[in-house]
This record gives structure tokens, C-alpha cells and sequence, in this order.
């Protein structure tokens, strides 16, 4: 137990002092985001890293946690991170561009 101590303190200051936002399961925060709630920093690089180093050292000191709940944050946080590259954005806006040409199309059908 003692040995594992060490570690579990850094592991807290680093949350503490780097990124407070990324403490806990952070499944209430993003079933806010999802609701339309803006949280700011919750899907931010520094956040993804202290979250998944915070998941790797916990693990690795043996203490029981959850996986689930972080495990869906950085899942979230990496679709978010990826979403941001040019490539995918142009993608994302021609298939969105698409689907609002296919509503409209579907609306003066139906006017018709």
C-alpha cells in the first residue's frame, strides 16, 4: 500500500493544478454537453491528457476505478480532437450540405 502512495499524490496534484475539470467520471458533464450545455475545457488536449494519464496511474497502482466513465471522456475527447483536422471538417460540411439540400428537396415535394 505504501508504495503506491507515491504515485496516487502526483497523479492528484497534476489534475488539481493542471486541468480540475478532468476529476471524476466526467459523465455528467458530457451528458450536459450533449444537452446543449457549453462546459469549457472539457474536450481540450491538456484535459485528454491529464484524463488518460490520470485512468493509466490509477489503474496501474492497483486502486479499483472505473474505466467506463473516463474511458467515454477520452473517447469524446478524441472524436472532438479529430472532428478539428481540416480534412474531416470539409467532409463533415459536404455531407451536412448534402442532407440540408436532401430537406429541402423533401419540403417542396411535399408542397407540391
Amino acid at each position: 500500500l505504501l508504495f503506491m502512495l507515491p504515485g496516487i499524490f502526483i497523479l492528484s496534484l497534476v489534475v488539481v493544478y493542471l486541468s480540475p475539470i478532468s476529476a471524476g467520471s466526467s459523465l455528467p458533464e458530457i451528458k450536459g454537453y450533449l444537452n446543449g450545455a457549453h462546459v469549457p475545457g472539457l474536450f481540450g488536449i491538456i484535459t485528454t491528457a491529464v484524463k488518460a494519464l490520470g485512468v493509466i496511474g490509477v489503474i496501474g497502482c492497483g486502486y479499483p476505478v472505473g474505466r467506463e466513465g473516463p474511458m467515454v471522456q477520452l473517447g469524446c475527447a478524441l472524436a472532438y480532437q479529430v472532428i478539428r483536422i481540416p480534412f474531416f471538417k470539409n467532409i463533415i460540411t459536404k455531407e451536412h450540405d448534402a442532407s440540408k439540400t436532401r430537406e429541402s428537396e423533401a419540403q417542396e415535394n411535399m408542397q407540391e
